[in-house]
């Protein structure tokens, strides 16, 4: 069974080799605010942190890419930012920060790369799976370096030149436990779940809207077959 996957795969890839050669790499930053949702509370202007990352692109073609990326944000929350009577008895806050690996797809709205110029942006859907680590916080918050997310979103991007981009998203990440606060179920506690605030149906979400600015690398140029025809608006013309 192993060989015939083998044997598979290899057809397939020669298959769609031709088509390989429209693909194209993308390396990038981003920079920006961080917040989160927890048993603290939902999003607040006051907990907002900062965040970055790094990313890599593969562009299959104008529609779909694949982007891998490394994020770290710091995210806060504190009771005393929310106009709640059973928080300002609590005074609980926490800290903490995440470092995540991602693998996302993102479909794009519009051929943006198009050698027409037709557009240059295209707004865009993001959905991948996450590994977070959780280190360096409160006393209490939530540690470890296994928890996995699912981060999603959307974004914006825009041709600044032949090579440059710009683009700005907005991914929030579902978790899948409720500690990152140190605020969780069964926690020992004299006081009420009411006053401490547990939500033990609520998992924990944290929120990333980054500016970033991006790098095109057209690595391979257009087959000498096509070289008397219009190439896809992803491709590059051969100089010949």
């Amino acid at each position: 069974k192993l060989k015939s996957i083998i044997i598979k795969f290899i057809f397939i890839s020669l298959v769609t080799g031709v088509n390989l050669k429209a693909q194209f790499l993308e390396f990038g930053l981003g920079l920006g605010p961080t917040n989160a949702r927890t048993d603290i509370g939902g999003f607040n202007a006051l907990n907002t942190r900062i965040g970055g990352s790094g990313f890599f692109r593969y562009n299959f073609n104008e529609i779909w890419v694949f982007r891998a990326d490394i994020m770290f944000a710091r995210i806060a929350g504190y009771d005393k930012y929310y106009n709640d009577r059973l928080q300002n008895l609590r005074k609980m806050y926490f800290f903490t920060n995440t470092l995540s690996l991602g693998a996302h797809i993102e479909y794009n709205f519009l051929n943006f790369r198009s050698l027409k110029n037709d557009f240059r942006w295209s707004p865009f859907l993001s959905l991948g799976v996450s590994n977070y680590a959780l280190f360096g916080g409160s006393e209490g918050a939530g540690q470890g370096i296994a928890n996995i997310g699912i981060p999603f979103g959307l974004g914006v991007k825009y041709k600044l030149s032949e090579h440059w981009n710009l683009g700005a998203m907005f991914i929030t990440t579902k978790t899948f436990n409720d500690k990152i606060d140190g605020i969780f179920k069964g926690m020992e506690t004299q006081r009420s779940p009411k006053v401490l605030g547990i939500e033990p149906s609520t998992n924990d979400w944290f929120h990333y809207f980054g500016f970033t600015i991006s790098y095109t690398i057209y690595s391979l140029k257009c087959p000498d077959y096509f070289q008397d025809m219009t190439p896809p608006g992803y491709w590059q013309k051969s100089d010949k």
